[in-house]
């Protein structure tokens, strides 16, 4: 539906009805003819969307076919975003590189990437990440912040709590394990990477890609006690187009207070109460010893506050850290 912009015209239209609509409506609207509506109306069968259609009633749409769509997600998002320019695309190496070729070719636009597949996905340090076709939500925001390049890391941070929102509104609770995931049931269910282009004294993009396992049913073996997904936990399927806006909406508002304010001052009481780090029994993982305590919460720099075995408290800006009980750590 991608290479199609009148369909997916087309498919909003039919999201924004109440009830039917006419192919006489749909045809004025799209500046097209009837056979010209009636074949895209085909199409979108073909697709696997729930069309009804009857005569002297027109169209009426009853369910989509659950891939991702421009339309769909744009029709959810509220008109004055800033993220309203949406590219899907059905497979790209990763959504992240995607997002900066785009920033390249116009050094002033902003938006959001989202594909079915990665063919190169990534997490932190390089490591790969499992992006299957149609089974999670792999999406990068374009971001020209106005702050300094060393308070770009804080919006990992800030995407992190975005989408731990959006998560709830499915009736399933999320934690945050700092800096960059999202854990339920002591496993990984999504991963936040942020890449910077930057000046010594301003940034010139932020991208900040966020991976959800969505409606995986299953894991490789090596993943298998590491990674859960929104299916496997709420024992349905979930509607990628609506989470995915969902993300938009939460991370919107707070990405432009981040902005304003400077720092995560705003929103760290509930990013400590979600915070898995926060209480528990960690290992921080250096270019020396690995150094054991408990996390004490977040500040609002964004550093991981840690209450080390030899009575210290340090904030950790980056790096490793282990939380025990999840992904395998125990002492």
């Amino acid at each position: 539906m991608e290479g199609d912009k009148r369909q997916e015209q087309l498919l909003g239209i039919l999201l924004e009805a109440e009830g039917f609509i006419s192919g006489e409506e749909i045809s004025r609207r799209l500046g097209i003819s009837r056979t010209a509506v009636w074949k895209r109306i085909r199409s979108l069968k073909e697709e696997g969307c729930a069309i009804e259609s009857v005569s002297n009633k027109g169209y009426r749409l009853l369910s989509t076919s659950g891939a991702l769509s421009t339309a769909e997600i744009q029709n959810r998002i509220p008109p004055e975003s800033r993220f309203r320019d949406v590219r899907v695309y059905p497979t790209v190496d990763s959504t992240n590189g995607e997002a900066k070729r785009l920033a390249a070719q116009d050094r002033t636009w902003e938006g959001l990437v989202l594909s079915e597949e990665q063919t190169a996905g990534k997490g932190r340090r390089g490591r790969a990440w499992l992006s299957g076709q149609g089974e999670g939500i792999y999406m990068s925001f374009l971001l020209r912040p106005a702050i300094l390049p060393q308070k770009a890391a804080m919006l990992t941070l800030v995407a992190g709590l975005a989408a731990a929102r959006a998560i709830d509104s499915l009736g399933i609770g999320v934690g945050i394990k700092w800096p960059n995931d999202l854990v339920a049931d002591g496993k990984k269910l999504c991963g936040i990477l942020t890449e910077m282009t930057a000046e010594p004294d301003y940034v010139d993009l932020v991208v900040v890609g966020i991976g959800i396992n969505c409606n995986q049913k299953a894991f490789p073996p090596d993943l298998g006690e590491k990674a859960t997904s929104l299916a496997l936990l709420g024992g349905a399927d979930v509607d990628r187009n609506a989470l995915a806006a969902r993300v938009v909406e939460e991370f919107e508002p707070l990405y432009m207070e981040f902005q304003e304010r400077g720092d995560l001052g705003f929103l760290l009481e509930e990013y400590n109460v979600r915070c898995v780090n926060n209480g528990a029994r960690v290992q921080v993982l250096g270019e020396q010893t690995p150094l054991l305590g408990r996390g004490a919460g977040v500040d609002k720099d964004g550093s991981l506050l840690v209450d080390t075995d030899d009575g210290k408290r340090i904030a950790v800006q980056a790096g490793e850290v282990s939380v025990r009980g999840l992904y395998g750590y125990a002492e």
